[in-house]
């Protein structure tokens, strides 16, 4: 073949690919495996309002643990808006 790219089979076998979200927290980028995500949402409007509170929230039939990163992080918040709770299970 013209122009085709090869990559030699033991190449190949030592490169992996992994898909992850990627995520903004003050200056620091975070990424979090995809399989281990269920779904993002928006926070909540009862969250929006104290979101240095950690706990429990109710979501549909699921239990979540709620984390402010930028507060674990030590990194201010900016937009509170821009937050995100994510629901993770690992595997």
């Amino acid at each position: 073949m013209k122009n085709a790219l090869t990559v030699s089979p033991s190449h190949r076998a030592s490169q992996e690919t992994y898909k992850a979200i990627v995520l903004t927290v003050g200056d620091r980028l975070l990424a979090l495996p995809v399989n281990f995500i269920l779904k993002i949402i928006n926070a909540p409007p009862e969250l929006s309002d104290d979101l240095n509170a950690m706990g429990l929230i109710y979501l549909k039939d699921r239990v979540l643990t709620v984390l402010d990163l930028y507060a674990q992080l030590g990194v201010s918040a900016g937009g509170v808006g821009d937050r995100k709770i994510s629901n993770s299970s690992c595997k």
